[in-house]
């Protein structure tokens, strides 16, 4: 056919196609564990060093919850660890002390001191911590550890993953 037009559709992208999902998988099972290992490094830099058990008390954990799928857990079950990350209890309006209890004024409130929590009072999540001495708050770590970095770490992640994606679906470049 010298003189008309020949059209010739080809599935050479198929085998390229047929791996992708394992790629992926395996481009993103990275950057989950990077992450982690991130977090984990900088929670543990953040939590304030007094005798330097909460800070050692740190733990990271792999678990296999399904198949291909792998999870990574950062815990800390030191007493005092709520008091670090969320602040001291009781919490009493500024407006009900009449009394020296103790404790500091963070806004319209005092926190820590010889206090009974107001009725409104909302604990940690994970229960009121076992208050050590009375008076004790967490004056190092104000706005927490673990809150900070994964507020902090969150567009790093989405940024690392997105780029893990894009490398493992370019077939001249594999991840």
């Amino acid at each position: 056919m010298a003189d008309g037009i020949q059209i010739s559709f080809s599935d050479d992208v198929t085998p390229a196609l047929a791996e992708a999902p394992q790629r992926i998988q395996q481009a993103v099972q990275a950057v989950v564990q990077q992450t982690a290992d991130k977090a984990f490094s900088r929670i543990q830099n953040r939590t304030p060093r007094d005798s330097g058990e909460a800070a050692s008390g740190w733990r990271k954990r792999q678990e296999v919850p399904g198949e291909g799928s792998a999870r990574t857990v950062i815990e800390n079950d030191v007493a005092h660890i709520n008091v670090l990350e969320y602040g001291s209890y009781p919490v009493i309006p500024a407006s009900r002390k009449r009394t020296k209890g103790g404790g500091i004024l963070r806004g319209n409130a005092y926190v820590g001191g010889n206090y009974k929590p107001g009725p409104r009072t909302i604990p940690a999540p994970g229960g009121t911590p076992e208050m050590l001495r009375p008076g004790n708050v967490s004056r190092q770590a104000p706005r927490g550890m673990v809150r900070v970095t994964l507020q902090e770490i969150q567009p790093e992640y989405v940024f690392d993953l997105e780029e893990a994606i894009d490398r493992a679906l370019n077939t001249e470049d594999p991840v």
